[in-house]
């Protein structure tokens, strides 16, 4: 499985979120950065990413145009050509189908890899349709 993954680029962001300080029980920021250091480092397959900024966003992730500090990163990954963005789990990158129809074109294109450090699981142009869908469930 993983030694099917087309790396081409190292380069990688963890996007950690909490859609507000409630949350910071179950999936706090901490828990959520030990988790993208650790599958960064040895968990991808064998493949060590190298983990060049960690962005720690409290804001929902129900609606697009509300995402203030998401689009900030998004901005910084695609402005420095980084080749992976690392989630914890797949409800922490979106609660909208916008984004993630967004970051599916983005992952198609070959613009960059989608990490789940939780799941140890990724996302790239050759991953089947089926996890696609899949990952568009989980939006609530």
């Amino acid at each position: 499985m993983y030694s099917d993954i087309p790396y081409t680029n190292k380069k990688a962001v963890a996007i950690l979120r909490v859609s507000s300080g409630k949350q910071e029980d179950n999936f706090s920021h901490g828990v959520q950065l030990k988790h993208a250091e650790q599958y960064s480092a040895k968990d991808c397959g064998g493949q060590p990413l190298e983990l060049v900024k960690i962005f720690t966003l409290t804001e929902s992730a129900k609606e697009s145009s509300d995402r203030t500090k998401y689009i900030e990163a998004m901005k910084f990954i695609a402005k420095n050509k980084i080749g992976n963005v690392i989630f914890y789990m797949q409800d922490r990158e979106a609660r909208n189908l916008t984004d993630l129809e967004e970051n599916e074109r983005k992952v198609m294109r070959g613009d960059f890899i989608l990490h789940y450090s939780y799941d140890k699981k990724c996302l790239h142009r050759q991953s089947p349709e089926s996890d696609f869908i899949t990952r568009a469930l989980t939006v609530k």
